[in-house]
């Protein structure tokens, strides 16, 4: 049943704060659970989330587009992808994803100082 598998992954999510030992079996499960539900933006989300926190850039990437590809106003997921592309210094993907979060969430002022950051990154280059 995909809502028990959802409730272990939030019982593992609250583990990994104190131990990162848990982060493989909070993987396995949100995994366990993208196949039983696979149209969830969210799961594919935290998914990209967990992915990242132990630096695996392939699968960052691939579940945070799929997050968008299920959900293509998820500004969550378009902030979090380019903040992963402005990390790894690919600033045209960053920006690109940036100006779309902003098109879902005109406010966030966070992203409006990454765009700063780009725009002196690409002046000094």
């Amino acid at each position: 049943d995909v809502n028990l598998w959802k409730e272990r992954t939030q019982m593992l999510v609250y583990l990994t704060y104190v131990d990162t030992k848990y982060y493989p079996e909070a993987i396995k499960a949100l995994n366990s659970t993208a196949i039983l539900a696979p149209t969830d933006a969210k799961t594919f989300y935290l998914l990209a989330k967990f992915y990242d926190a132990i630096s695996d850039k392939e699968n960052t990437e691939k579940n945070f587009l799929k997050a968008i590809d299920l959900k293509p106003n998820y500004d969550y997921a378009y902030f979090d992808l380019a903040k992963f592309y402005f990390d790894q210094k690919k600033y045209d993907l960053a920006k690109k994803y940036f100006e779309l979060n902003l098109k879902y969430a005109p406010t966030n002022p966070d992203v409006k100082n990454y765009l700063n950051k780009i725009a002196t990154a690409s002046a000094s280059r």
